[in-house]
């Protein structure tokens, strides 16, 4: 989600503050984006996939916790993939990641795991970009089964507030349309689906089918989502077989405690730091080998 950025600002901020007068103002500020809350807030969501094949289960289980202020934000993402062990499928292997990304207004800081925090360059609308990203779950949920959703409204009121967050938000049920079946595709079209990020949610759709859908949505009057209660369970095809997969998305919005920070870590590496690997290629010249030049 966070690849390195651009070093063009250079080591004085010259270009930054020369383009600060040009580009455009890269902060969305309609109040009805779930990027821009009008007050400060928290939101949790919790994803977890399990997927039962010949060889045993497998189980993905992303946690991620929010919390903005205006155009600051820290977004902490920790996941847990356990697997049947090549050696000896039915002992289980666990491998875990964690990244967390803090943006004070002006500068981006981001680190994976116990490694150290590094600056990022935000010319480009990296900030926002990150945070548009984190709050996409539920949307990419939603997006990846839509075809087999059947909604019915809610009303507002008790555990349906018509506002989470400073966002208007409407409410819908979501159950299963047992008429939907998943459109046959030849293996070099799914392939090309999955393959391609913005084509994921085309290939679950088309290879997972849903026998079991129990969901509450509250989405924005821009049709995002806000919070989720979601549960899904079905089928998919494996090189064993049919193999059953359950999802389940709870992502909910609550106030902002008082020990909330969003100041970036004094002994980060600066955005303005000396790239090891662009010095190399300064002082080797046409001399580098073929195979570590960049491509055009």
């Amino acid at each position: 989600m966070l690849a390195c950025t651009s070093d063009a600002t250079g080591p004085d901020g010259a270009l930054e503050r020369a383009l600060a007068h040009a580009r455009p103002n890269l902060v969305d500020r309609d109040a009805s984006s779930p990027t821009k809350a009008a007050i400060a807030t928290r939101v949790d969501a919790r994803l977890s996939l399990t997927f039962v094949g010949s060889a045993g289960r497998h189980a993905l289980a992303i946690e991620r916790r929010i919390d903005r202020d205006k155009d600051r934000f820290r977004v902490s993402d920790a996941r847990v993939y356990t697997s049947p062990a090549v050696a000896d499928p039915k002992v289980e292997a666990t491998a875990r990641d964690r990244t967390e990304t803090v943006f004070d207004g002006h500068a981006l800081a981001w680190k994976r795991g116990d490694g150290q925090w590094i600056e990022r360059d935000v010319l480009d609308g990296l900030a926002q970009r990150t945070l548009a990203e984190a709050l996409g779950l539920g949307e990419f949920t939603r997006a990846a089964f839509t075809d087999y959703l059947r909604t019915q409204p809610l009303a507002a009121g008790g555990d349906h507030p018509d506002v989470l967050g400073g966002v208007r938000v409407t409410w819908t049920s979501v159950d299963l349309d047992p008429a939907v079946r998943p459109r046959a595709l030849s293996e070099v079209e799914l392939s090309a689906l999955r393959d391609h990020d913005p084509t994921v949610a085309r290939w679950i759709a088309a290879t997972h089918r849903p026998t079991r859908i129990q969901a509450e949505l509250a989405t924005s009057d821009k049709g995002l989502v806000i919070a989720a209660k979601i549960i899904i369970e079905g089928e998919t095809p494996s090189p064993e077989g049919m193999a059953k997969f359950t999802l389940e998305l709870t992502q909910s919005v609550s106030s902002l405690p008082p020990e909330a920070t969003f100041e970036l870590p004094t002994d980060r590496l600066p955005e303005s730091r000396e790239r090891p690997w662009l010095m190399i290629e300064d002082v080797l010249g046409d001399a580098l080998l073929p195979p570590y030049k960049a491509t055009p």
